[in-house]
């Protein structure tokens, strides 16, 4: 019987984050600007007149309640810094090498899984290791440059490109080889091109002529 294809699970909407972290808070942001809009009306209507000029030496409750509303905008936009970086990470690489004067793509890798930003040049130098199977050299490149900002909003990943540029082919490499991780991120496989739309074509625009 053929296995269901398991699906890696999206993140929570930006909603569905801010209300599963941040209940007590809204709670409390609610009944707060409730209480600021009552004791404003309760004022207007009920307090006698020999009040009047004191309350007129404080701020205008417009300013009041705009302050509150920039201080609400702040508070989501540090909710929303903290929803993406719930996101699943991916790497991109391109293995370039130098052919007349100009680098080319000589492998490209889409998809891997990424920990930590800290650890995008290891681990692209071991994913180019691997690329062929049983191969035990180790790669030789002269640099390499990180590509930070390739998020993707649609799919909600946080993108991040790496081009690695090599002294010498990697032996036993096919060029012009495309590879991408599954789903899951444990298994690289060959693939026939690179997708229309895919992130990794962001980097084109990236190699130095």
């Amino acid at each position: 019987m053929k296995q269901k294809k398991l699906m890696e699970p999206k993140p929570k909407s930006q909603m569905g984050y801010i209300l599963s972290t941040s209940r007590k808070e809204l709670v409390l942001a609610v009944l707060g600007f409730f209480l600021v809009i009552g004791a404003i009306v309760c004022l207007e209507l009920f307090v006698d007149p020999w009040w009047s000029g004191f309350f007129a030496d404080y701020p205008d409750p417009i300013i009041a309640i705009g302050t509150l509303v920039v201080a609400i905008l702040v508070w989501v936009s540090a909710k929303l810094e903290g929803w993406r970086s719930t996101w699943p990470k991916k790497l991109q690489i391109y293995y370039l090498l130098r052919k007349d004067g100009v680098w080319k793509k000589h492998i490209a890798v889409m998809d891997a899984p990424l920990t930590s930003e800290a650890d995008i040049r290891s681990w692209g130098q071991s994913i180019g290791q691997t690329v062929v199977p049983d191969s035990k050299d180790l790669i030789d490149f002269s640099g390499f440059k990180i590509v930070p900002d390739l998020c993707r909003e649609k799919d909600r990943t946080n993108q991040f490109g790496l081009l690695i540029f090599l002294s010498k082919p990697i032996k036993g490499a096919r060029d012009g080889s495309v590879f991408a991780f599954d789903v899951h991120g444990s298994e690289m496989l060959a693939t026939p091109e690179i997708p229309n739309g895919h992130p990794i074509l962001n980097l084109d625009d990236k190699i130095p002529t």
